[in-house]
C-alpha cells in the first residue's frame, strides 16, 4: 500500500475521531445541562416540600420514616437525627390500620389520630396514600394540626353551655321573682300589721294599765311580751333574707342577659353583680370593690360579666389553695386609667404563680387543677373576649407566695377605626 493511500486513511480516521470527540463533547454538555436542570428541579421540589405549611412524611414499605419536612419536625418537636429511620408506629400507633385501609380502598384515606413522640398527645387529621418510585413502594402522610380546631370546638361547646345556663338562669330568675314578690308583699303587710298592733297595745297599756295587767296575766297572753319583742326582729330577718334572695335573682337575671351590640357598660354594678353571682365561691372572703358608681367602659356587657366572674372565682381558688381557710382571703377590685382607657384590677392574696405557670396561663387546655376540676379554657376565653372582641388588653402581675393581680384594659368609648390592638407583654411582679 502506497504512502499516499495510508495518509488518506489516516486523515479519514482522524476526521472520524474528531467527529466522535465532537459528538461526545455535545452529549457531555447535554448531560451536564440536564443534570444541572434536574438538580435545580430537585432543589425546587425540596424547597416546596420543606415550605409546605403542613407536616409531610414519606415512609418506606416497612413504615419507617425516610423523608420529612420542617413542619413535621416542628409538630413532633423532634430533631432530624431522631426522626430519620424512626418507625412511624412510635408516634402514630394506629398507622398500620390506616395503611391497611389505603390498600383496600385505594386512593387517599383520611383519619383523625393522636400523635405523641416526646411531648403531649397532638390531635391531627392524617391523609395517607401510596406511591411507587419504580423501585419501592412508599407511603406518604400529610397531617393537619387540629389543636386550634379542637380548641374552637371546646370554646363553642363552652359558649353553648353558658348560653343554655344563661337562658335557664333567666327563666328561673323570672319564675322565682313572682313568688318572691308575693312573699315580700305579705311580709311587709305582717310587719305593718304587727307594728300597728304593737302601737295599739302600747296605747292600751298606757291608758288603762289595770286592764292591761289583768289581760296580760291570762295564760293565753303570758307569752305576749316575748312575741312583741321577737316577732318584729324575726320578720326583719325574713325581710333581709328576702331582699338578699331578690338581689341574687336580679343579679342572675342581669348576668344571664345575652346583650347585643357594644354599648357603654357601668362597671360598678357589673363588679357587684359578679360578686353576688359568685358568692358561693367567695363565701367568707373579704371582697373590696373600689369602683366609682358612674365609671363606664365600652363593650359587650355579657362578655365582661363572664370575664369578671371568671377572674373572681380564679382568685378565690388561689386563696383556698394557699390558705385553706377562706376567711383569710382578701380580694380587691379597683380601677385606674385615662380618658381613652379604663383598667380594672382584680388583686388577690393567694399563692401567686411560679414562672413556669405564668408563661402558660393563657395557653388553651393548660391547667394546674386536678383532672375533672378545670378545663384550662377559662383564662384563654377571657383573653379572647377582652383582646379580640373588645380590642382591649388582659395581663397580670404575680409573685409566688404573695398573690396575683389581673389587669383588664378596656376602651372608654367606641374606637374611631378597627385597627388591631395587642395586649402588652406580661409583667412578672418585681420585673
Amino acid at each position: 500500500m502506497s504512502e499516499a493511500v495510508l495518509q488518506r486513511k489516516l486523515a479519514r480516521a482522524e476526521a472520524k475521531v474528531r467527529l466522535l470527540e465532537s459528538l461526545i463533547e455535545d452529549k457531555t454538555r447535554e448531560l451536564y445541562l440536564q443534570t444541572v436542570a434536574l438538580k435545580a428541579s430537585n432543589e425546587t421540589l425540596e424547597r416546596i416540600f420543606d415550605a409546605m405549611p403542613g407536616p409531610v412524611l414519606v415512609l418506606d414499605e416497612h413504615l419507617v420514616v425516610q423523608r420529612f419536612n420542617r413542619s413535621a419536625l416542628k409538630l413532633l418537636e423532634a430533631t432530624p437525627l431522631l426522626l430519620t429511620g424512626l418507625p412511624a408506629t412510635r408516634f402514630f400507633p394506629t398507622i398500620e390500620a390506616s395503611v391497611a385501609r389505603v390498600d383496600v380502598e385505594g386512593g387517599a384515606v383520611m383519619t383523625e389520630a393522636e400523635w405523641r413522640l416526646e411531648g403531649p398527645a397532638l390531635p391531627v387529621l392524617a391523609t395517607l396514600a401510596r406511591f411507587s418510585d419504580g423501585v419501592e413502594r412508599h407511603v406518604v402522610v400529610i397531617a393537619t394540626d387540629l389543636r386550634d380546631r379542637k380548641a374552637l370546638e371546646l370554646e363553642l361547646r363552652h359558649a353553648q353551655k353558658l348560653e343554655a345556663i344563661g337562658a335557664l338562669a333567666a327563666g328561673v330568675a323570672h319564675e322565682v321573682n313572682t313568688p318572691l314578690q308575693f312573699i315580700s308583699d305579705n311580709v311587709d303587710f305582717l310587719v305593718e300589721a304587727l307594728t300597728s298592733f304593737d302601737a295599739f297595745a302600747r296605747r292600751i297599756e298606757e291608758a288603762a294599765p289595770g286592764i292591761w295587767s289583768r289581760v296580760s296575766e291570762e295564760p293565753a297572753f303570758e307569752e305576749l311580751p316575748f312575741f312583741r319583742e321577737r316577732i318584729p326582729k324575726s320578720l326583719g330577718r325574713v325581710k333581709s333574707g328576702l331582699e338578699r334572695v331578690t338581689e341574687i335573682v336580679r343579679a342572675l337575671k342581669d348576668f344571664s342577659h345575652p346583650g347585643g351590640e357594644k354599648a357603654p357598660v357601668r362597671l360598678a354594678p357589673l363588679v357587684h353583680r359578679a360578686v353576688t353571682v359568685g358568692r358561693h365561691e367567695l363565701k367568707g372572703m373579704d371582697v373590696q370593690v373600689e369602683v366609682p358608681e358612674g365609671l363606664e367602659a365600652y363593650g359587650y356587657e355579657s362578655d365582661l360579666n363572664q370575664v369578671m366572674l371568671n377572674l373572681l372565682v380564679n382568685a378565690a381558688h388561689a386563696i383556698v389553695d394557699r390558705h385553706g381557710d377562706a376567711t383569710l382571703g382578701r380580694i380587691r377590685v379597683f380601677v385606674d386609667g385615662g380618658p381613652e382607657q379604663v383598667v380594672l384590677h382584680v388583686q388577690d392574696n393567694g399563692g401567686g404563680m411560679p414562672p413556669a405557670v405564668q408563661a402558660r396561663v393563657f395557653e388553651p387546655f393548660f391547667t394546674t387543677k386536678p383532672v375533672g376540676k378545670g378545663t384550662g379554657q377559662g383564662l384563654p376565653i377571657c383573653r379572647k373576649l377582652i383582646v379580640e372582641r373588645h380590642g382591649g388588653r388582659l395581663w397580670f402581675d404575680s409573685a409566688p407566695g404573695e398573690g396575683t393581680t389581673f389587669h383588664i384594659g378596656l376602651p372608654v368609648a367606641a374606637a374611631p377605626s378597627s385597627g388591631a390592638t395587642h395586649e402588652p407583654t406580661r409583667r412578672a411582679a418585681g420585673g
